[in-house]
C-alpha cells in the first residue's frame, strides 16, 4: 500500500470523509505500528503528527496499542535533530505517549506569556502557535515547537527579555541587523524543562521577510484566560509565505494553518492588505502556493478572485510555477526520496528566493553585502583570537576595530558586561560613527547584562544598513 496516500489525508485539519477512509486503511494494515515508524520523521517535519493521531483515535484506533521504537522517538523528535523533547522515556513509545508529549510542550509554551501579562508587559504580539492558540481555539491539534512573538524595537525586546530572565528563562542569543526606523533582529530565550526544551523568539520588527505593522494591526484576543495581542489574520497569513520561503520549501501545517484562517476570517478579511503585504515583501508565487494547499484542505475555493488574480499576475508564470513544484514536492511522503529533477527544482527557485531577497526595500547595496561579509570574517578571527589569548590588546586588535565599521558585538559597547580579557569587550571596542554607537551602547547595556554565562558570539550585530543611517526612532 502506497503510505504517502494514506499521510496526505490524515495531515489534514478537515475531518473530510477522505480522512476517514484513509485512517480505517491504515488501522485496518498488518502492522500500523510500522507505518507509523516509517511516516514518524515526516509527520515531525511537517507538524502534522499529532492531527494524524487525533484522526486515527476519531476513527476507533488504539492509541496504546500503536508504537514506534526508542531510537526512532529520540532521534527524529524535532526538526534539525534540536533536541525539542528529549524526555525520559522507556519503550514502547506508544502514540498515546506521542500525544502526551506533544500537549505537554504545547502547555509549556503557554508559560512564558502568561509570566509577561501577570508582569504588566504589553509591548508584544504573539504569531505563530500561540496566536492560532489564542485566535482559534478549536485548532487543537497543531503541532508546536517555539513561541514566537514581534515586538516593535529593542526596547520593546530587551523588556520583554528582562522580564522572562527574571522569570527562570535564560537569555541565548541576541542578534542585531538593522537599527533604526527600519530595525531588525531577533533574541532567542531558551529553558529546559521536564527535558523539553522551550524556545521564545523575540522577532524585532517583523517575521522574516514579512516586515511592516505588523504590531499595530494585531488585535486583542484571549489566551488561557487572559487578553493578549495577537497578529491579524491577513499578517498571519501573509507569514505563512515568508516561513515557506525561509525554510526553502513548504509543510502542511502552512495549508492547515491557512485553511483555518480562510474558514473563520476569509469572509472578513482585507485582501488588498494581504496582497500590498505580500507584494511588498515579494512572497506573492508562495503565498498563492499555501492557498492552493489551503483550498485543497477546505474542499473548496476561498479565495476571491480577484485577490487571486492580482497575486498571480505579480508573482509571474515562472515563479509561481516554481512555488508549486516546490509545494508538491516538499509536502509529499515518500519511502524513498528521488535525488533527480525535484531537487533541481527546489534549488532553482531557491535561486529565485535569494535574487527577491535582494530586491526588497530593506536590503542593502551589492557593495554593503560584501563589506559586511568582509568585516564578519576580521569579526570571526578577532573572536577565536580572544579566546585563546589573555594578553592585553595589541595593534592588531586597534586595526581590525577601525576597520569593523558594521559589525561587532554587544559587549563592546557594554565593557562592563566583559568578564576578562578573553572577552572581545576587554580587548576591542566598536568604532563606528556616533549616532550608531550611542544607539547600540543602549541596546547593549539593556542586553548584555541578562546573559547567565557570558559568549560574544552570541551577541552580536551586523548592520545590513550604513551604520550611519539609524533614523529618529
Amino acid at each position: 500500500m502506497d503510505l504517502g496516500a494514506l499521510v496526505g489525508p490524515l495531515s489534514s485539519v478537515v475531518a473530510a470523509p477522505e480522512t476517514q477512509r484513509a485512517a480505517e486503511r491504515l488501522l485496518a494494515l498488518s502492522n500500523p505500528s510500522a507505518a507509523l515508524t516509517a511516516a514518524y520523521g515526516f509527520l515531525i517535519q511537517q507538524r502534522t503528527l499529532r492531527q494524524l493521531l487525533a484522526h486515527l483515535e476519531g476513527a476507533g484506533g488504539d492509541l496504546d496499542a500503536i508504537e514506534i521504537p526508542l531510537d526512532v522517538f529520540r532521534t527524529d523528535s524535532s526538526p534539525n535533530r534540536r533536541g525539542i523533547w528529549n524526555v525520559e522515556s522507556e519503550p514502547p513509545i506508544t502514540a498515546r505517549t506521542l500525544v502526551d508529549v506533544a500537549a505537554h510542550h504545547r502547555s509549556l509554551l503557554a508559560e512564558p506569556v502568561r509570566h509577561l501579562v501577570a508582569a504588566g508587559i504589553e509591548c508584544f504580539c504573539l504569531v505563530s502557535g500561540r496566536a492560532y492558540e489564542a485566535r482559534y481555539p478549536d485548532y487543537r491539534f497543531r503541532m508546536e515547537f517555539d513561541t514566537d512573538m514581534i515586538v516593535p524595537d529593542f526596547e520593546a525586546a530587551a523588556s520583554v527579555t528582562r522580564t522572562l530572565v527574571e522569570a527562570g528563562y535564560p537569555l541565548d542569543t541576541v542578534r542585531i541587523d538593522r537599527i533604526g526606523v527600519s530595525a531588525d533582529g531577533n533574541v532567542e530565550i531558551r529553558r529546559r524543562v521536564d527535558g523539553h526544551l522551550v524556545s521564545i523568539g523575540v522577532l524585532v520588527g517583523g517575521y522574516h521577510a514579512h516586515r511592516g505593522p505588523i504590531f499595530e494591526r494585531a488585535g486583542h484576543v484571549e489566551l488561557g484566560g487572559t487578553s493578549v495581542r495577537a497578529a491579524c489574520p491577513e499578517d498571519l497569513l501573509v507569514m505563512l509565505a515568508a516561513r515557506a520561503e525561509r525554510k526553502r520549501g513548504f509543510a502542511l501545517v502552512s495549508f492547515n494553518d491557512a485553511a483555518v484562517i480562510l474558514g473563520a476570517d476569509g469572509a472578513r478579511m482585507d485582501w488588498d492588505v494581504v496582497c500590498d503585504a505580500a507584494r511588498n515583501a515579494r512572497l506573492e508565487a508562495a503565498l498563492v502556493a499555501v492557498l492552493d494547499g489551503a483550498e485543497r484542505v477546505l474542499g473548496r475555493p476561498a479565495v476571491p478572485v480577484e485577490a487571486r488574480r492580482s497575486l498571480e499576475r505579480s508573482a509571474g508564470q515562472t515563479g509561481l510555477g516554481l512555488a508549486r513544484r516546490v509545494a508538491a514536492d516538499t509536502t509529499t511522503f515518500r519511502t524513498r526520496r528521488d535525488a533527480g529533477a525535484d531537487r533541481i527544482t527546489r534549488r532553482i527557485w531557491g535561486g529565485l528566493v535569494a535574487a527577491r531577497q535582494q530586491r526588497r526595500p530593506e536590503r542593502q547595496s551589492t557593495s554593503g553585502r560584501y563589506l559586511l561579509a568582509m568585516q564578519r570574517r576580521i569579526l570571526a578571527a578577532q573572536l577565536t583570537g580572544s579566546e585563546r589569548s589573555r594578553r592585553p590588546p595589541g595593534l592588531g586588535d586597534r586595526v581590525a576595530r577601525l576597520v569593523r565599521t558594521r559589525c561587532g558585538t554587544l559587549c563592546e559597547l557594554a565593557p562592563d558586561a566583559a568578564p576578562d580579557t578573553r572577552c572581545l569587550g576587554a580587548r576591542a571596542g566598536w568604532a563606528g560613527p556616533p549616532p550608531a554607537t550611542a544607539r547600540l551602547r543602549r541596546i547593549a547595556e539593556s542586553f548584555a547584562p541578562l546573559q547567565a554565562e557570558h559568549d560574544c558570539r552570541r551577541l552580536s550585530f551586523g548592520l545590513a544598513a550604513s551604520p550611519r543611517d539609524v533614523g529618529r526612532r
